[in-house]
């Protein structure tokens, strides 16, 4: 999948080229997973709210994140994609989660995910730790992250479990 937005970004592939290569990930998920499930569980690591903010509905990324989330141990509520900040907010009182994880593909998806971090520190203002505070996709950096007003970023699955890791240490 890497290779593929790699390739995509570079415009030796097309939108078609990178829909495709999602669906054969989503197929081998499906084959895979039950086999991670029926595997030796890491204990719990804490618990992950993730969604894709609103005027988003790519999943692919978030999916993979979440897979990964369980293989390490993590109890994740996934929200689903095109998500409301005031949704995320209500389900993060509710859960109570060690991470909040926000994706977007598209970069339109920036100030949704500005305005749902800045809802869900409102909501939070008076828990005792301030809860951390992921963001992720492929256009997803630094800046974005400062932007939002993320505790940390990523732009893959495989470092995004490590920036997870370390904030929740």
């Amino acid at each position: 999948m890497e290779r593929v937005g790699e390739l995509y970004e570079q415009g030796e592939y097309f939108i078609s080229a990178l829909i495709m290569a999602g669906e054969i990930f989503r197929e081998a998920a499906e084959i895979l997973i039950p086999h991670l499930d029926a595997s030796p569980r890491a204990k719990n690591a804490g618990t992950v709210v993730i969604a894709t903010v609103k005027g988003d509905i790519h999943d692919i990324g978030k999916n993979i994140v979440i897979t990964l989330l369980d293989t390490h141990g993590f109890d994740v509520v996934d929200l689903g994609v095109d998500v409301a900040a005031e949704r995320i907010a209500d389900v993060v009182v509710g859960e109570h989660p060690d991470v909040l994880g926000l994706s977007c593909l598209l970069t339109t998806g920036f100030e949704s995910m500005a305005k749902t971090i800045a809802l869900v520190r409102e909501r939070t203002a008076g828990w005792p730790k301030r809860l951390p505070v992921v963001i992720g996709g492929a256009p997803v950096d630094q800046n974005v992250c400062e932007h939002a007003g993320a505790d940390g970023w990523s732009a893959d699955a495989a470092t995004g479990i490590d920036v997870v890791r370390a904030l929740v240490r």
